[in-house]
């Protein structure tokens, strides 16, 4: 009785252990590559941006550590092109990254995430002020953040952008409060300079000025004829090109200047200018406008320090809901973290249904619902050796170590099978039931001891992460050998 009661208390330490152990989707491993995304005040010009992110990389590949940096890469401004616009974190001239390849671990005496402090210490102390979210830019990192270019991802969402606005805003003053949490940066702007024009659409209309001509018109002065540009076949070898014309950028510098742009030539061969019918005035307005299922949303995007994105994330729940500045907000987290609760939660009900599932196959092969019952009572026993090797690593709960679980389940379950088939053929002979399971044990021990033991051997050099590239198997090793 004595034994049990002392199983039974382990494993409702190791239960409370295991609520205290960081949880993130994906064990953090080192790509040797870290990208950092800045946002300049809106309004600064696609040179001035350039100059200052030149400035930023020149600083890093002088100050990070010798050795941890081989290439310092910067990319600033939305692209030309749609598709490539689509697939770039860059909405406007203001914006920017600077992509670091760091040194092979070998031959680094920092890891990954010490460089990372290390380039946002360095940042945030050459320009105070300017918005930076760090974020690993392997492959690896870019697949599990699902998307988004944060780890940890509020979004809010609304039909009045102002309102978006300040909700975002007030997300974010409870984010920074949060131990842990860094880089806290809103996807909403409406601070962005533009030019406007409106028009008196009975005036348009009667000199036969259509919308589509006036916004092409305004788009042609500033951009040039993108969405129809013309083609012209090479005569030599028949290869055509496009042919995109635009306004001469510093003959238009002012509304003043765009409003005298033609729109269209009249019969007598004279023309209208686009002010002739409307005013062109400088305003203020949204760089962009995201939409999630059909409705207007703002992201508020975060990075962790020294912390797992489980315990943040739960933490700013909690927060937001108490918080009276975003008590009644509609906000909820997407991207990894939703990533994660909806997988771990799938797992939890696979877990579950395994379990029920070899409860009722071994109810049948032993005709008995007690021997069921106890081989399974050694599953809860082995999370106690599970917990205890990861917390001795100082690993968390991932989708890697919750796979180590599965493992260990089907380990415990086909030993606990040949123990209760053997015990349950001695007592079938007459031999007592306690002597029957010391028979047991005493026949099984060698052939289960031999099988634990190899399967030990194998994965001990990935549980001690004595190679380049372990981390990501590292906590499934763990919860095995455990």
């Amino acid at each position: 009785a004595w034994v049990v009661g002392g199983v039974a208390l382990l494993v409702v330490a190791s239960v409370a252990v295991a609520a205290r152990l960081p949880s993130t989707f994906f064990p953090e491993i080192d790509e040797s590559m870290e990208r950092v995304y800045v946002r300049f005040a809106p309004g600064t010009s696609l040179t001035e941006a350039s100059r200052r992110l030149d400035a930023m990389a020149l600083m890093l590949r002088e100050k990070l550590p010798p050795g941890c940096a081989d290439l310092v890469l910067v990319n600033v401004g939305a692209p030309g092109k749609a598709r490539s616009a689509m697939n770039s974190p860059n909405a406007g001239p203001h914006m920017g990254f600077i992509r670091v390849a760091l040194a092979p671990p070998e031959r680094r005496a920092l890891s990954q995430r010490e460089v990372a402090d290390e380039m946002r210490r360095l940042l945030n102390q050459a320009a105070p002020g300017v918005d930076f979210l760090q974020w690993p830019g392997g492959l690896v990192a870019s697949v599990f953040s699902n998307g988004y270019l944060a780890p940890v991802v509020v979004e809010v969402r609304g039909d009045s952008l102002e309102e978006l606005a300040a909700q975002a805003r007030q997300v974010a003053e409870v984010a920074r409060e949060v131990p842990g949490v860094r880089d806290v940066m809103t996807s909403l702007e409406l601070d962005y300079p533009e030019i406007r024009v409106s028009t008196d659409r009975p005036t348009a209309g009667q000199v036969g000025v259509s919308a589509r001509g006036m916004a092409q018109a305004t788009l042609e002065a500033t951009l040039g004829n993108i969405n129809a540009p013309a083609v012209w076949v090479d005569g030599g070898n028949g290869q055509s090109y496009y042919v995109v014309t635009a306004y001469d950028g510093e003959a238009i510098t002012s509304p003043s200047e765009l409003a005298q742009v033609p729109v269209r030539a009249v019969a007598d061969g004279g023309t209208i200018s686009l002010g002739s019918y409307g005013t062109v005035t400088r305003s203020l307005g949204p760089i962009a406008i995201e939409r999630n299922a059909l409705a207007r949303s703002a992201l508020v995007m975060m990075q962790t320090e020294r912390r797992d994105v489980g315990s943040a994330a739960a933490e700013l729940e909690q927060r937001l809901r108490d918080d009276p500045r975003t008590r009644g907000l509609s906000t909820h987290f997407v991207g990894q973290v939703d990533l994660m609760r909806t997988t771990f939660g799938g797992l939890g009900v696979a877990v579950a249904l395994a379990l029920a599932l070899v409860f009722m196959i071994m109810a049948i092969q032993f005709r008995s619902l007690r021997l069921p019952f106890a081989l399974l009572l050694t599953i809860p026993a082995s999370l106690v050796g599970i917990v205890m090797a990861l917390l001795a690593a100082g690993e968390g709960f991932s989708i890697t170590a919750l796979m180590g679980v599965l493992m260990v389940i089907g380990i415990a379950v086909s030993n606990g099978i040949l123990l209760v088939d053997h015990a349950r053929s001695v007592l079938q002979s007459g031999v007592p039931p306690i002597e029957a399971v010391v028979e047991a044990g005493r026949v099984r021990f060698t052939p289960i001891a031999m099988t634990s033991l190899a399967t030990i051997a194998g994965l001990l050099p990935t549980a001690l992460g004595l190679e380049h590239g372990a981390e990501a198997n590292r906590p499934l090793a763990l919860a095995v050998v455990g």
